[in-house]
């Protein structure tokens, strides 16, 4: 059962808070009966001698373990910044694909600190592959592949790029995204026990972490540094054929915890999750325990509105829009908060930016076609593309308020993300000393990254903080 303790710590008044949780957290990872003592000297001896000379602090217990943050990242505060990008496995398809060897050409490799590769699925209660041709088996040509030469090795697809793209960058942190909107399916049940949690965890590690392919063992060990746990959504409905049960917010938990712990042995690894941005979605979450097993929370601050609803909207705004005429005005700065009163610390929070538009079609011109009504929808479009519609009659119009753009041309209106809403972005980030933000996905930037480089310049360019990536962009190897 959870608990919650109000600690009182005496440490130096000159000491930060940031140290205080520093030493707090090397103190109660001692053992369970340390941590008990220690409760009972807060309680029942502190209060009455020195209160008045201590600071308060809230520790959240997570069950089944010890007091402490088990995150790898560890309990401090101070850790750099994330910039974080979805690369989605089916990109490599279609007339206009995008291959990882992309990432290294567009310069968005070298601002990245983790790649997201989405996405392994969900069968027979175990991780599977989401597409095993992509993942392993295709064999890339020399224009395809990041080293230049055609892919001859028994590890091919993806998994070889990513293992090459990382021989380049190796502090690139690359992480297999689990789930997803339609493969979430099975969430629920390889969750709903302590048997099967253990299992799925297993066969995961199996497959990403020791890298045991069917094609060989070990084969890609080395090129997954841990998991994102897309899991859409924890005890409401997501998907059509999703399964989900009330039970899914207390077990959601408890498969982190796992997570965690299986991970125990593998040095250096990461766990992040994929967040709701809708409230009644995210208060089923347990957050203020699961976010002791997680390194970040990836909150999916995009898509508050669709085309399926009538009137245009801002769908990824930053703050919210007082002629906003939705009954429920929603921004990333109501969800980002929404998430500090659940107990998110700042550190664990990671924003997410949309790199493609919503759109709607038949939109009346009033307003320069921001909430107003429409006859139909205009689908979903790259950053890439609405870059060359702007040169084929639409105008860009700005929301000061909200800190949002849009592209309107008299019938057709879309709301999307620029560099100038993501530097907002960034500049918010900071103020709040968040942990940073993602992307979803790296395909639907320019080619030469424009908007992961907007990303990182407004991330640090306000910011004390060294960049993380610096040392990489200067001493980064290039394939000949």
């Amino acid at each position: 059962m959870r608990k919650h303790l109000y600690l009182f710590c005496l440490f130096d008044h000159d000491l930060s808070f940031q140290s205080k949780f520093l030493v707090l957290d090397k103190l109660l990872k001692i053992d369970k009966s340390f941590a008990r003592s220690f409760r009972d000297f807060l309680f029942l001896w502190l209060p009455l001698s020195l209160l008045a000379q201590f600071g308060i602090a809230q520790v959240n217990v997570a069950q089944e373990n010890s007091l402490a943050d088990h995150s790898n990242s560890g309990f401090a505060i101070h850790h750099h910044k994330e910039l974080i990008g979805y690369f989605t496995a089916w990109n490599i398809y279609g007339q206009s694909p995008y291959y990882i060897k992309d990432i290294l050409e567009s310069g968005a490799a070298a601002h990245l600190t983790v790649i997201n590769y989405a996405f392994a699925n969900i069968t027979g209660g175990e991780c599977s592959f989401g597409d095993s041709w992509a993942d392993y088996e295709k064999p890339f040509s020399e224009t395809e592949s990041v080293d230049g030469e055609k892919n001859s090795a028994k590890l091919k697809g993806n998994f070889q790029e990513l293992k090459e793209l990382k021989a380049i960058y190796p502090d690139l942190k690359v992480l297999m995204s689990i789930g997803g909107g339609k493969w979430s399916r099975y969430f629920s049940d390889v969750a709903l026990t302590e048997e099967s949690r253990e299992h799925f965890v297993a066969s995961c590690i199996d497959l990403f972490i020791k890298g045991n392919l069917p094609i060989g063992e070990a084969l890609a060990a080395g090129i997954f540094d841990g998991f994102d746990i897309d899991w859409e959504y924890p005890a409401s409905k997501g998907y059509g054929h999703n399964n989900y049960r009330a039970v899914d917010s207390q077990n959601f938990t408890l498969l982190l915890a796992e997570f965690r712990r299986q991970l125990e042995p593998y040095p250096n690894t990461r766990l992040s999750i994929a967040a709701p941005s809708a409230e009644f979605r995210y208060r089923k979450l347990e957050l203020d325990s699961l976010q002791h097993y997680v390194d970040w929370i990836n909150l999916m601050t995009y898509e508050f509105r669709g085309n399926y609803e009538p009137l245009t909207a801002h769908v990824a705004n930053l703050y919210s829009s007082s002629t906003d005429p939705y009954e429920k005005p929603i921004s990333l700065d109501s969800v980002v908060k929404g998430y500090l009163a659940a107990g998110v610390p700042a550190y664990k929070r990671v924003v997410g930016i949309p790199f493609s538009g919503v759109g709607w079609s038949g939109v009346s011109g009033e307003n320069n076609g921001l909430f107003q009504g429409s006859s139909g929808r205009g689908g979903y479009r790259s950053y890439r593309y609405l870059l060359t519609d702007m040169e084929a009659g639409y105008e860009r119009f700005w929301d000061e308020e909200s800190k949002s753009a849009w592209l309107f041309n008299g019938y057709r209106f879309w709301s999307f993300d620029d560099p100038e809403v993501i530097k907002a972005k960034m500049a918010y980030v900071n103020g709040l000393e968040l942990r940073g933000a993602m992307f979803w996905r790296l395909d639907s930037d320019t080619d030469d990254a424009e908007l992961v480089k907007a990303s990182y310049e407004g991330l640090y360019e306000d910011s004390t903080q060294a960049s993380p990536q610096s040392y990489r962009l200067s001493q980064a190897s290039t394939p000949e």
